[in-house]
């Protein structure tokens, strides 16, 4: 269940700011709180959430009061995790880990010591210094050409209007 109410001049969440969390456990086991204030500018002017969840994961209860871009947030929920294979909650640890995710293909991009070494070594030889001065080049053209085109689009529009301005 999810309930919510939210009116607000714009969402201005590049303003935002923790301004403080609390949390702890509880005397029920896998079960916790926690309590957190932010601020996101003058974005919300009111904001209210009720939301009451299950069979997912971290599900429980949750409570958003907001005002004049000021939020509180209150939740009590479970710690562990919903597992669909087993319809069940399970506590996500590495026995978890282990039995559910052992069977994955290493990380192509990964690479070893040895071979970051020999990486560093190339980048500052003079044919890694020519391949890194090559990208920069391209990508101040790619930069270059991004402004011409914008540029091009923005006489396009300015004939537009000119052109409709006329015809009126």
């Amino acid at each position: 269940m999810h309930i919510g109410f939210n009116l607000a001049i714009f969402e201005d969440h590049n303003h935002w700011k923790n301004l403080f969390n609390r949390s702890g456990k509880t005397r029920w086991p896998n079960k916790a709180w926690e309590i957190e204030g932010h601020s996101f500018g003058w974005g919300d002017l009111i904001a209210f959430e009720f939301a009451w969840t299950r069979k997912t994961d971290h599900a429980g209860v949750r409570l958003k009061l907001g005002l004049l871009g000021y939020q509180v947030e209150a939740q009590f929920y479970d710690t562990r995790h919903w597992d669909e294979d087993t319809n069940d909650y399970v506590v996500y640890d590495e026995a978890y880990r282990q039995r559910h995710f052992v069977h994955r293909e290493p990380d192509p991009v990964a690479v070893t010591a040895d071979q970051l070494s020999d990486i560093e070594a190339f980048l500052k030889s003079p044919q890694g210094q020519r391949l890194i001065d090559k990208l920069v080049q391209e990508k101040l053209e790619q930069q270059k050409q991004a402004k011409l085109d914008k540029a091009a689009r923005g006489e396009v529009y300015k004939a537009a209007n000119l052109a409709k301005q006329e015809d009126q």
